[in-house]
């Protein structure tokens, strides 16, 4: 492990910690940060496709590190908010290897908090979920990648990088809550 992705991972964990012991002084509950609220780091052990049922999901693989996820996060936020979570489901699936489990939880977590993340994380760094889901959807060795399941769980798209408008531009926002909203709407 480099000598920078180490400090990072250090710098992360101290301010996750820095960052409970503040609410529990302050009163909070662990309930009050936007990373648990969605439901904090999951393993993708506890990922299940069956849960989902009866929803439009949306899967987003990402990592830390990539420019383009980060480019992409926001949108995935906005469109969160836009969609009723009767409805809709969107996970992230961290693909972030570097460090031990607790040192990449501590990462993503302060990346959601960073990037305001209001859905469900998971930590895939052995690529289980990413190799399991990749069967469905051939989007591997892409991140950004975001798979779009139908309410039956059925792969309906799949989007190698930014996914981008109909005019070509690089717009995740508009281009999947058309995707998004047509499944709603049974197209």
């Amino acid at each position: 492990m480099n000598t920078h992705f180490r400090h990072t991972a250090r710098v992360a964990l101290a301010l996750t910690l820095a960052a409970a012991l503040v609410g529990l002084g302050s009163g909070c509950a662990t309930g009050d940060s936007i990373a648990e609220e969605a439901g904090g780091v999951l393993s993708t052990a506890e990922f299940d496709l069956d849960s989902y049922e009866g929803k439009v999901l949306v899967v987003n693989f990402w990592a830390t590190w990539c420019g383009p996820c980060r480019l992409e996060i926001p949108s995935l936020v906005r469109l969160r908010d836009s969609f009723d979570s009767k409805q809709v489901a969107i996970v992230g699936v961290s693909m972030d290897v570097n460090g031990t489990p607790a040192e990449m939880e501590a990462l993503v977590r302060v990346f959601a908090e960073q990037f305001e993340i209001n859905y469900p994380l998971y930590l895939d760094s052995e690529h289980e979920l990413a190799m399991r889901l990749d069967k469905l959807g051939h989007f591997l060795p892409a991140i950004p990648a975001t798979l779009i399941f139908d309410r039956t769980g059925k792969i309906r798209s799949s989007h190698r990088g930014v996914p981008r408008d109909r005019k070509g531009r690089l717009d995740p926002f508009s281009a999947l809550g058309e995707e998004i909203q047509a499944l709603l709407d049974g197209a």
